[in-house]
């Protein structure tokens, strides 16, 4: 999985690379979103908490790191995604 780094270019077709769905993280706030794409789907992972985005069809929903196989990050963000589960409430 690759991430990219944000740029103010647009593309022939109108379509901004630093397009991103939502201005902070849903779970945790921070204010950056990384793109990563494995190929299949472009995703966009926040570095602060370690959660990943899919947007689709106007909805943004976190991806299970355990369907990331391809990912460089999949490793860090199922160990986030385990402490997150036995942290308290």
């Amino acid at each position: 999985m690759t991430t990219e780094t944000s740029s103010s270019r647009t593309t022939a077709s109108g379509w901004k690379p630093d397009w991103k769905p939502t201005d902070t993280c849903p779970a945790c706030g921070a204010v950056e979103l990384r793109r990563v794409f494995d190929g299949e789907l472009m995703n966009f992972l926040c570095p602060q908490c370690m959660s990943c985005w899919h947007v689709e069809l106007g909805f943004i929903h976190r991806i299970n790191p355990q369907t990331c196989p391809g990912c460089a990050y999949q490793l860090v963000c199922v160990e986030y995604q385990e402490h997150d589960r036995h942290r308290p409430a």
